[in-house]
């Protein structure tokens, strides 16, 4: 009996060791959750440490990603980054941001900045940022183990950190969760970081830390008018004078000015109604050409940007107003597009950063820079088509025009000798 006891008492004490000193080992395929935010929780993320600048390149950055609500976006957020510091790398931090590639240090020491990258400190970001917040909501984790678990002893410096050159910072409903990068682990999988509230080390994917590792200006948002499509229900889009000579029938039909505006008829037999586009309320002219300017234009993507607005004395090739209501309610913004020629380059925050021979303005109500000369050659062609077919439309009308003129002629000719015949 006593034996038994003293069996069971060594038990015991084996499950309580395993579940309080052993380190805390997961399923395989299993994560745990470090905490349970939700993205409303979440104000903030800071980073500080090595981002990727090129290939093979890296250069030390510190940006705080943060989030504001925004109704006319397709999420509920809208998420911007501002960049503290962008700098190249000491020759400590190199060592360690090129641990597994140390031959590439002097590449990385060669490597020079793109000027406007060092003058542009905020912007927005795009929606791929939402995944960032995802993850580190909850910071998932394989495995969690103090220094002093286990009757053994860790180092910092065991798992590259004692010096931190890569942390992050999850600000929580008013509360900082601090953590510092280290090294990768054996099947390079998975990083090294250091909780420093609990002063814990996790062991986490190492996708989650890849992505504070990218260029910030990479997620830059790139669209001029970042708001969803179906937010726009109207808008005008001004032709520049000179466009007339191009356009000629376009400008005779809308006088230089495209109104397009959503209208709501009804579905013939049905108590339903359905949503269409009009052109300056002219039944005549495709409501799907509305359509496909509206999204050509706000499919425009910025090859690069200014940090200030450009400014341009010549006046914009088109310029475009949308609205978040019918009949041109609720200004969304503006976008001014223009057609430079060749010779006449301009700065993009930098004598040393100019646009190519291919690349065109454009100034937004939200920021400045160009698109390549395909984007803009598909809205010409929208345009080129929406001409065609107010001209076909016009020459159509002129041909019932002159049929019932020569109608009308035959039958007064027919009268006339009818009543000849009286006589």
């Amino acid at each position: 009996m006593k034996r038994n006891q003293i069996i069971l008492s060594g038990a015991i004490a084996l499950v309580l060791l395993f579940i309080f000193f052993i380190p805390q080992y997961s399923k395989d395929g299993e994560s745990k959750k470090l905490f349970d935010y939700s993205l409303d929780d979440i104000s903030s993320l800071e980073y500080r440490g090595k981002t990727t600048y090129g290939k093979d390149q890296y250069v030390f950055a510190h940006y705080i990603l943060n989030k504001k609500p925004n109704n006319l976006y397709q999420y509920k957020y809208e998420f911007n980054a501002t960049v503290k510091e962008l700098r190249a790398a000491t020759p400590e931090e190199l060592k360690f941001y090129y641990s597994d590639k140390p031959k590439l240090i002097d590449k990385a020491q060669a490597m020079k900045f793109n000027p406007v990258d060092l003058e542009i400190k905020e912007f927005q970001i795009g929606i791929i940022v939402k995944s960032i917040f995802d993850d580190m909501r909850v910071m998932n984790y394989q495995y969690k183990f103090g220094l002093n678990e286990g009757g053994k002893k860790f180092s910092l410096k065991d798992y590259s950190l004692e010096n931190c050159y890569s942390s992050f910072t999850i600000t929580a409903l008013g509360t900082q969760h601090e953590f510092c990068v280290g090294a990768i682990s054996a099947n390079a999988t998975q990083r090294y970081v250091y909780y420093k509230n609990e002063k814990k080390v996790l062991l986490i994917q190492s996708y989650m830390i890849n992505r504070l590792e990218q260029k910030i200006h990479s997620y830059r948002n790139p669209n001029f008018i970042p708001i969803q499509r179906q937010h726009i229900v109207s808008y005008k889009l001004h032709l520049n004078p000179s466009l007339k000579k191009v356009y000629p029938y376009v400008f005779k039909k809308t006088g230089g000015t495209l109104e397009a505006n959503t209208i709501d008829v009804k579905i013939p037999l049905k108590d339903k109604f359905r949503t269409e586009w009009r052109i300056n309320n002219d039944r005549s002219i495709s409501g799907t050409k509305a359509l496909n300017i509206r999204n050509k234009i706000l499919n425009f993507k910025g090859l690069r940007f200014s940090k200030d607005e450009i400014k341009i004395k010549k006046a914009p090739y088109l310029t475009a107003v949308f609205y978040t209501k019918k009949n041109f309610q609720s200004e969304a913004g503006q976008v001014r597009i223009w057609n430079i020629p060749h010779d006449n380059r301009f700065p993009l925050g930098s004598n040393e950063a100019e646009t190519t021979i291919k690349d065109h303005p454009v100034v937004s109500s939200y920021q400045s820079g160009v698109v390549g000369v395909v984007q803009l050659t598909d809205l010409s062609r929208q345009l080129a088509s929406l001409e065609k077919q107010i001209r076909s439309q016009v020459e159509l009308e002129k041909k019932r025009a002159t049929h019932k003129k020569k109608q009308k002629q035959k039958l007064d000719v027919s009268r006339h000798g009818k009543k000849n015949n009286k006589k």
